[in-house]
């Protein structure tokens, strides 16, 4: 370590604040020693991470014990205070405050116990963990990315500190859904590995925007979940493919990466999805009433929540977004139809919908799960009948996507029918329906949604998480930050199985360590013991 800059800390009492360094109008926690010196008992932090490799002009000398004086940071040094750490997301998605104490800590640069400089920080006794998560869905829109602080004893206590999204180039996209095909005229292995490393590096660049937004080196960071981008999904076959290269992205960031999630569920017997219902049960179940969550990506899934905040259940109901977006961009020349305008201006093919409806997925009994091996573009050439080239009406255009929506619709309520009558006693007889997803942004989808379930009796309320103080778009990203945390510390995704059809609950996960990263300066201090 080059120059290092001692710090001795002096315990005082605290309060419940923690706070952050600004260094240069930089933020950056104060929070994790590199190294302890038992010794001396003192913490050696790496100077040139926690300056950010910046030291301005103007800045006066600290006195250093290493090579020589540094020029260091003097004035814009100021402690300030962060957010209350004792206010986070908890299992019901309200806020709590933390029981853990904290202590303030005098940090003081030295030169053989001479002080130079002095600042004061508050050090808790449970610092927060820093987590990214990572997740793109089969709709191929885009990467989101957030970065959250978790508490290091209880993982269901977070707050998210920010987040961001960074669109596929269109060259990668193009690839990507060529590759979701079966019979892709680039489903080779050299492609599927030059995705895998473009998906990586197009991961590690969000990670590290993330970072700055939120003032954080990456070294602050323990590890990154990322979902990877599914381009296979066959649990019957024992297999889900999300092409990612986690090695790649620990080298490119100097953080950990848990990838291949699904492997481990799908190893024992499981769908290997949907995963987020254990994340759903934590932000989103309510006590004495019962709940629905439900995810309109490219495909949409439902979680089933008892009125004892139980998991009954989570599945794949059908397609979501993935054949609305396929004719949106095959023939109106748009990404995707924006509050379900196109939609709205069409009517309904009831000869198409019922041919739909008879799609043999959707005779199967839960658990169950699907993606764009069997709702795509091959399912619409074969029941409408189209070719992607073919010319359509305003008029024929909006009556399709008129027709697919219902056929989400429907496919969903079936769904939560059938959960219902699987589970009489779990079910209030009034219970929330609540959007996630893109596919809740669609207005014209959520008044469907809404009607549809009046119409049928279910007693249904729909709302989005936005209504509960979570965010729509990152929901699924901060999932995968989430299960990140469960993965480096080791603990079982307890309860999964029950909806996956797993034989037990595992781990899940693959952590890929980056040579400087969480996992290995635990080896090191392991070894150093």
């Amino acid at each position: 370590m080059d120059d290092p800059l001692y710090v001795t800390l002096e315990k005082q009492p605290g309060h419940k604040y923690e706070r952050r360094l600004k260094l240069n109008g930089r933020y950056y926690i104060y929070d994790r020693p590199y190294h302890w010196d038992k010794e001396k008992k003192r913490v050696v932090l790496d100077k040139a991470t926690l300056l950010g490799a910046e030291v301005p002009e103007d800045s006066t000398k600290i006195e250093l014990i290493g090579k020589r004086k540094q020029e260091a940071l003097q004035q814009g040094i100021k402690s300030e205070p962060l957010n209350p750490v004792s206010t986070a997301a908890t299992s019901n998605g309200s806020t709590a405050r933390t029981a853990r104490r904290t202590k303030t800590a005098k940090v003081t640069a030295t030169n053989n116990a001479k002080a130079a400089h002095s600042l004061t920080v508050s050090v808790a006794s449970a610092t927060p963990a820093y987590y990214i998560g990572l997740m793109s869905g089969t709709s191929i829109d885009g990467l989101d990315g957030v970065l959250i602080a978790i508490d290091s004893y209880n993982p269901l206590r977070f707050h998210t500190l920010t987040t961001a999204s960074l669109p596929w180039e269109p060259e990668i996209k193009a690839t990507l859904h060529q590759l979701c095909l079966k019979n892709s005229s680039v489903d080779h292995t050299e492609e599927l590995y030059a995705a895998a490393n473009a998906v990586a590096q197009h991961e590690a660049k969000l990670c590290l925007q993330l970072c700055q937004q939120a003032a954080l080196a990456p070294a602050f960071i323990t590890a990154i979940g990322a979902h990877g981008q599914t381009v296979r999904h066959c649990p019957q076959q024992g297999f889900s493919v999300q092409i990612d290269n986690g090695p790649l992205l620990a080298n490119l960031t100097g953080i950990d990466a848990v990838v291949n999630f699904r492997a481990a569920d799908i190893a024992l017997g499981g769908q290997g999805a949907p995963l987020t219902q254990l994340f759903h049960q934590q932000i989103l179940a309510q006590e004495g009433q019962s709940c629905f969550v439900l995810n309109l990506g490219g495909i949409a899934n439902v979680t089933a929540l008892g009125r004892n905040r139980e998991l009954l259940t989570a599945f794949d109901t059908g397609p979501a977004n993935t054949l609305l977006d396929y004719v949106c961009r095959t023939y109106l020349e748009c990404m995707y139809d924006l509050d379900g305008g196109y939609a709205q201006k069409g009517q309904i093919d009831t000869a198409l919908l019922q041919r739909l409806l008879s799609h043999p997925y959707l005779q199967r009994d839960f658990p169950k799960s699907t993606g764009r091996e069997d709702f795509n573009a091959e399912l619409l050439q074969r029941e409408v009948p189209l070719t992607p080239k073919q010319h359509l009406t305003l008029e024929q255009a909006c009556t399709l996507l008129r027709t697919l929506t219902e056929y989400t619709v429907i496919t969903v309520l079936d769904g939560i029918a059938a959960i219902k009558a699987r589970y009489p006693q779990s079910i209030s007889e009034h219970s929330d329906l609540i959007l996630c997803g893109g596919g809740a942004e669609n207005t014209f989808l959520r008044e469907r949604m809404a009607q549809v379930a009046a119409e049928r009796g279910l007693g249904l309320q729909v709302r989005t998480c936005t209504d509960f103080g979570v965010n729509t778009q990152f929901l699924e990203a901060q999932a995968f930050a989430y299960f990140a945390a469960l993965t480096v510390q080791g603990q079982t995704f307890t309860g999964l199985c029950h909806s996956t059809g797993a034989r037990a609950d595992t781990i899940l996960g693959c952590i890929c360590p980056a040579p400087q990263g969480h996992y290995a300066q635990l080896l090191n201090k392991l070894r150093s013991c």
